[in-house]
């Protein structure tokens, strides 16, 4: 089952939206266009772990809840917060009111509600991915393309890898698609962060997402999995230029 959405109302920006700006956002997310005020809803059963009740920060206020699938989310420039920190929520609970707060300010920012989603709690805030791909789709990373012993073998080697070259790539838990989305991410997601040792495996992957998903590469999308022989082809690909 897929994740709720904080409110019935369009999206006014995507997470691509966010990574293409001139400066791009430093918590890329999405914005839903929705009234001042309007109920928030959680996107799944977790537990809250952050609120700020004041707008005092670029986010203003808002709300930060550990998913029970394993990944976090985060609701920002909110009106008014209705939970507290280490409160249980259930899917779809009304967790706070839109607002524009933002930078000190109640109507800093346009009125909306900006959802970030991080694959795991404690990752780069710059590192989320895009929260409008988990809607009426598997959240359990259980149920996502999962590895083979061999296979898990050889994606951790690869992280291993990335980490000893200074790349923000942390060992992802879960599912194939987060891991490999993750280090899609910190090679080509915005250019900046790929060092220059890397360019061979950025090249690779770029290689890859246009071969496994034309759609995607032209439009900037994360390359998309949709077999198990897809991840071998990938970690082939990277095992290679690397």
């Amino acid at each position: 089952m897929g994740y709720v959405t904080p409110c019935d109302a369009a999206v006014t920006d995507t997470w691509q939206g966010h990574k293409n700006r001139s400066t791009p956002s430093a918590e890329p997310g999405t914005d839903y266009g929705c009234g001042y005020g309007t109920p928030i809803r959680a996107a799944e059963a977790g537990v809250v772990d952050l609120v700020h009740s004041s707008p005092t920060t670029a986010m203003g206020r808002h709300v930060g809840i550990r998913l029970d699938d394993g990944r976090y989310v985060r609701y920002l420039h909110l009106s008014e917060t209705l939970v507290s920190v280490g409160q249980r929520v259930g899917r779809a609970q009304t967790i706070a009111r839109s607002g524009a707060s933002a930078n000190g300010g109640n109507y800093n920012s346009g009125v909306h509600v900006h959802v970030s989603l991080w694959s795991a709690p404690g990752q780069a805030v710059g590192n989320t991915i895009d929260f409008e791909r988990y809607l009426g789709a598997s959240t359990n990373p259980s149920e996502e393309d999962d590895l083979t012993p061999e296979q898990d073998t050889r994606l951790k080697n690869i992280e291993n890898m990335l980490i000893g070259n200074g790349s923000a790539v942390a060992i992802q838990p879960g599912g194939s698609l987060d891991r490999l989305r993750a280090i899609e991410n910190v090679l080509i997601g915005d250019g900046s962060r790929a060092a220059a040792q890397e360019g061979s495996v950025a090249k690779a992957v770029k290689d890859l997402r246009s071969r496994l998903n034309p759609a995607a590469h032209a439009n900037g999308q994360p390359m998309l999995i949709a077999s198990q022989g897809d991840i071998d082809i990938v970690l082939q690909a990277i095992e290679n230029a690397s």
